[in-house]
């Protein structure tokens, strides 16, 4: 014969990484970084924090916090000098081949 025994009120699975104080160290470097008019992103979060989790656990948790997380395109910046030097060389370029 089986007794039934109660189990413990515990959740199923792994446990999660983020704790509630890793989170809130998180959110109070997520808020520094914004004050400071930085750009923030999750590598800088781990960096500064020193926590002990992933980069993509980290971004999970922005996501999870209704932070919108997207990786930046690739943009060539360039200085005024640098694109009118630029812009002659494409010019004279495109005279000599196409005319």
């Amino acid at each position: 014969m089986c007794a039934y025994v109660p189990t413990q009120n515990t959740k199923r699975g792994p446990k999660p990484k983020i704790t509630k104080k890793i989170s809130l160290r998180i959110k109070q470097a997520f808020s520094i970084f914004q004050d400071a008019g930085q750009k923030v992103n999750s590598r800088k979060i781990v960096k500064t924090t020193e926590v002990k989790v992933s980069i993509r656990t980290v971004q999970r948790h922005l996501m999870g916090m209704q932070l919108k997380y997207k990786r930046v395109l690739p943009a060539i910046n360039l200085t005024k000098a640098h694109r009118a030097k630029r812009i002659a060389e494409v010019t004279k370029w495109f005279e000599d081949q196409h005319c």
